[in-house]
């Protein structure tokens, strides 16, 4: 007798549901789509039950993300060349595409990418919040950051983050 497991897009169905139970809701959400990387098992099942967005890993699945019509889409790191910023910029048209920042060069790129485009691309200030991992220490040099990015052209200021 072979054991009958669930569907895979029933189980992801059932964790968002149980989260956003214990949540009360994920109205404007941006769950996280890097493990299940699929546009419509993982995004599209998301927004379905109220999620407003994901986060991707990379500047390629957002891209994909927003091909598929996914709103909103958070790119949870630092593009580290200039070219990935010029994709973000390019997708702002089509979709609100967040990424992050924790360096004055990151802000330097974003902002040309933005001003080449005709676009403001939305950044969120990453804050190391003590793994050393990503993210700039919080305080004085984040705010200076954060002032770096609101007087910056082709860029706005979105918000802050932290990674655990």
């Amino acid at each position: 007798m072979s054991a009958e497991f669930p569907s895979v897009p029933s189980l992801i169905k059932a964790t968002i549901q149980v989260i956003s139970q214990a949540n009360g809701e994920i109205k404007n959400a941006q769950i996280t789509n890097e493990v299940i990387k699929l546009l419509e098992i993982g995004a599209k099942l998301q927004m379905a039950i109220g999620a407003h967005g994901v986060t991707c890993a990379k500047v390629s699945e957002a891209e994909v993300m927003v091909a598929g019509g996914v709103p909103s889409v958070l790119i949870a790191y630092e593009p580290p060349l200039p070219v990935k910023w010029e994709r973000i910029a390019a997708l702002q048209p089509h979709a609100e595409v967040i990424a992050c920042v924790d360096a004055p060069a990151h802000v330097a790129m974003a902002s040309a990418a933005g001003v080449a485009a005709g676009v403001e691309v939305p950044v969120l200030v990453e804050l190391d919040i003590g793994m050393d991992r990503c993210g700039i220490r919080p305080g004085a040099p984040a705010l200076e950051l954060a002032r770096r990015v609101a007087d910056a052209p082709g860029v706005r200021l979105a918000g802050v983050m932290g990674y655990e």
